[in-house]
């Protein structure tokens, strides 16, 4: 018998104990008598239930159910990435088995240890603290007690205290109120101060922002500083957490569903509220600043472990990597704290203007949530943070090379005339320079590198060795970190661990299966498909339903070639403004048509149908045509020729005027 802890991926718990099951086993199978732990491989995952195997036909196992536990105290998979940082854990219905004799032992204890510990329990365990004078954690507790000392009586040295710089309790960066701005705005600074303590609700939270945008001298909402003072008010409902776009989210987002909590994160107030009433009473009669810090703790692990959920994933899919694609996971899931990230589709479907959002999203969260609908302020924030080189932008092409990358040999002329070849750092290497160099004062700074068309570059020329160390685990600090001397400057050199790559790929230019092998293991993949909910918003043109035209054209498309040529939702987003035919008219024209012909070979037998022209008994409404009648091919080749190979085709621009012609295409 192999000598090791099975672990078998499951995607329920619908399991009873002295129950027999039997499942069709891929990747290890067990052998009879061996116990193997279950592992539920949806959120929360863990290791819920022990069994043993008691017969095995083929690749079907049957098994007993030993023991099973509830959801709320599995041994959280957090746990066993803390326990086990080296190995890896199912993904769907694979048994791995885990052949080190230590693993077995250890996991077997923490098994036995953990059986009456909540989930959230066990992984507050692994987050200890210190305690002892001048701790945060004795900060902390003393400025609580000296905010709740003011019992609603402010002085203005009091309210400096609570609202500039960094408290005991958090930091606001990189918001900052200076003594002078608090000065400037005392009086309302007392008002504000007062009803937070006095109610501190989502109500209030709102009317404080609204107030303070509407009588502070301050140039925006300092969200960060405003949550900081719900905070100080009472640590049993508020973390130390005070950024809405970025740590607080992450943690319900993580930790909620072991609490049972079924809502979605909505707002920082009623999300804390929500979130620590639930453990409060998980934890009965515990410390709350302790807690607070213990949480705390766990977000800073999140974060600089951004590889967490690969990790607990197990092993991509060599061919594919591993590809998302529902919507909701595209835009609201962990691919914010993802560090390598390739957002994928057909043409027009908004990657290189989604890559905008995801890197402010990384870089200024706050900033972004508070102006999400505001694509101008948007997009001026970005061009500040590219101008900064906070945020670096790069196209690949069939000639961008290693030497435009990382580094290469430039050739100059000095002043004697003489050719000189001097070592020159590519925007990779630059990025990770500055990066690397900042690290040093700020660890919290990150940084984004867009590669925008990444599939159209040599994968292998351009990253070089460098493709290794571009994995979570290999970056500097990471847990199996790697550098490398390049073969240039003789440097040694290394990826920082805050610097994100978003590449965006259109598939109509290479499909995801002919990607570079290496890169596909070491990127997540987001899918970006047609937005028909965006073209709903387009109004009917004189009868034509838009968002209905083009995703009968794509349903087309997907028939006679495939989903990764299908026109994307861009190409008609100027018709929110001006929803008029002529507009419409000059998209199908000028943009569409010769995207069908570059797609189809020029076979316009194909391009019509994909138009619904062969459903239109009305040749006046095909948008394709013969370009030639019989009569005018006699005239010109006389009576006795026939065409040979295929009809030549025109467009006929009358049809592009006609309404009815649109309406055709998804109608009969």
């Amino acid at each position: 018998m192999n000598l090791g802890a099975y672990i078998y991926g499951v995607n329920h718990i619908d399991f009873k104990v002295n129950q027999t099951k039997k499942y069709n086993f891929f990747g290890v199978i067990p052998e009879k008598g061996s116990e193997i732990y279950l592992f539920k491989t949806r959120e929360p995952q863990g290791i819920f239930a022990k069994v043993r195997v008691i017969e095995i036909k083929n690749n079907e196992v049957h098994f007993e159910v030993l023991e099973k536990r509830e959801l709320s105290n599995q041994v959280p998979a957090f746990v066993l990435k803390r326990y086990f940082s080296n190995e890896h854990w199912p993904k769907g219905y694979v048994c791995m088995l885990h052949t080190q004799l230590i693993v077995y032992e250890k996991l077997s204890i923490l098994w036995e240890e953990s059986k009456n510990s909540h989930g959230i329990e066990q992984i507050l365990m692994q987050l200890p603290i210190r305690m002892e004078a001048g701790s945060w954690y004795q900060k902390y507790s003393f400025f609580t007690q000296w905010f709740k000392s003011l019992d609603g009586e402010y002085s203005d040295e009091d309210l400096i205290k609570i609202w500039s710089g960094s408290s005991d309790i958090s930091s606001i960066s990189p918001q900052h109120i200076s003594p002078e701005q608090c000065l400037d705005n005392i009086d309302l600074l007392r008002d504000i101060t007062v009803k937070i303590v006095n109610s501190p609700t989502s109500l209030t939270h709102s009317e404080v922002k609204k107030i303070w945008r509407e009588q502070s001298t301050f140039p925006s909402v300092l969200h960060v500083a405003i949550n900081r003072v719900f905070a100080m008010t009472d640590p049993s409902l508020f973390t130390s957490a005070v950024s809405e776009g970025n740590y607080f989210p992450k943690l319900y987002r993580f930790l909620a569903p072991m609490l049972g909590i079924q809502s979605r994160y909505s707002d920082w107030v009623s999300g804390n509220i929500a979130f620590k009433t639930k453990l409060n009473a998980l934890l009965k009669n515990q410390d709350d600043i302790k807690i607070n810090i213990e949480l705390w703790g766990l977000i800073e692990y999140l974060e600089t472990n951004s590889d967490i959920e690969l990790v607990l994933e197990g092993p991509r899919n060599e061919q594919y990597g591993q590809i998302i694609n529902s919507k909701d996971e595209q835009m609201n899931s962990q691919n914010l704290t993802t560090l390598n990230q390739i957002l994928y589709g057909p043409p027009g479907t908004g990657k290189t203007y989604t890559t905008i959002n995801k890197a402010l999203q990384i870089i200024a969260p706050d900033f972004y949530l508070e102006n999400k609908d505001n694509r101008e302020k948007l997009k001026a924030r970005f061009d500040e943070l590219l101008n900064n080189n906070r945020i670096g932008f790069v196209t690949f092409h069939q000639s961008f090379s290693y030497e435009d990358f990382v580094e290469g040999l430039k050739a100059s002329t000095g002043e004697d005339k003489q050719i000189n070849y001097d070592v020159e750092d590519g925007i990779f290497k630059s990025m990770c320079n500055s990066v690397s160099e900042k690290l040093l004062t700020n660890i919290n700074e990150k940084r984004v590198l867009i590669i925008d068309e990444i599939n159209r570059g040599n994968i292998s020329n351009i990253f070089g060795e460098l493709i290794t160390l571009i994995e979570p685990s290999k970056r500097s600090g990471g847990t199996e970190s790697l550098s490398v001397k390049l073969p240039y400057s003789k440097e040694t050199f290394s990826v920082p661990s805050n610097l994100h790559i978003i590449g965006t790929m259109n598939t109509a230019d290479k499909s995801l299966a002919q990607l570079d092998i290496a890169l596909r293991r070491r990127f997540e993949f987001v899918e970006m498909m047609t937005n028909y909910e965006l073209l709903k918003g387009i109004p009917d043109i004189e009868g034509i339903n838009v968002a209905k035209l083009i995703k009968t054209m794509n349903q087309r498309i997907e028939l006679l070639y495939d989903r990764e040529h299908t026109i994307g939702h861009s190409f008609f987003l100027p018709l929110l403004g001006n929803p008029s035919l002529q507009l419409l008219a000059e998209i199908f024209e000028l943009q569409l048509l010769p995207l069908l012909e570059e797609y189809f070979f020029e076979d316009w037998e194909r391009v019509g149908q994909v138009l619904g022209d062969h459903l239109k008994d009305n040749h006046e409404l095909r948008f394709v045509i013969e370009q030639f009648g019989n009569s005018e091919i006699a005239e010109l080749m006389g009576d006795d020729w026939e065409v040979q190979g295929i009809q030549p085709y025109c467009r006929n621009q009358e049809a592009f005027k006609n309404p009815q012609a649109y309406i055709g295409v998804y109608t009969r």
